[in-house]
């Protein structure tokens, strides 16, 4: 009887909790697809801020997005082959090598786009989710559902 009891916590733990969604973290970020470009320097020639919100809860975007074989040191990876967009550390900090869009980052990530309401540097996104365009210095926020998070129009990009 405490074997069967014992089989079938570990059941429970292994299949998760009550249906619930898994929500994508830093453990569980898929390998970057091609295109890749592999470099021993990698030179980001743009830096945007993304954030998440879920229900007013934030969402974390992982880090690891678009790099393939990466090194875990902590929170951060690093590797060598990255797609056009990529994240190193779990903060919403887009690293990439020429502006993109919104879309390109879930596509990267492998993700689908939440329908969901957008700001870009303090505005509400009037267009298309897909196309919101993560150019350099640029602030996003992107919400699905309520109650709504307060919508930051800046962001300290770090040196």
């Amino acid at each position: 009887m405490r074997l069967r009891l014992v089989m079938l916590a570990c059941t429970v733990i292994a299949a998760g909790c009550g249906g619930a969604e898994r929500v994508p973290t830093i453990a569980h970020t898929p390998q970057a697809r091609e295109p890749l470009r592999c470099t021993d320097a990698p030179r980001a020639r743009a830096r945007a801020h993304v954030e998440l919100f879920r229900h007013g809860d934030i969402v974390v975007v992982p880090a690891g997005i678009g790099i393939r074989a990466g090194r875990r040191t902590g929170a951060y990876v690093r590797g060598r082959c990255r797609a056009a967009l990529w994240t190193e550390e779990p903060t919403g900090l887009v690293l990439m090598a020429r502006p993109a869009t919104l879309g390109a980052l879930f596509d990267t990530w492998r993700r689908p786009l939440p329908r969901a309401r957008a700001w870009l540097d303090g505005r509400q996104w009037q267009g298309p989710l897909a196309a919101l365009p993560l150019r350099d210095g640029a602030q996003v926020v992107v919400q699905e559902g309520l109650p709504l998070a307060p919508v930051h129009a800046a962001y300290t990009f770090p040196p």
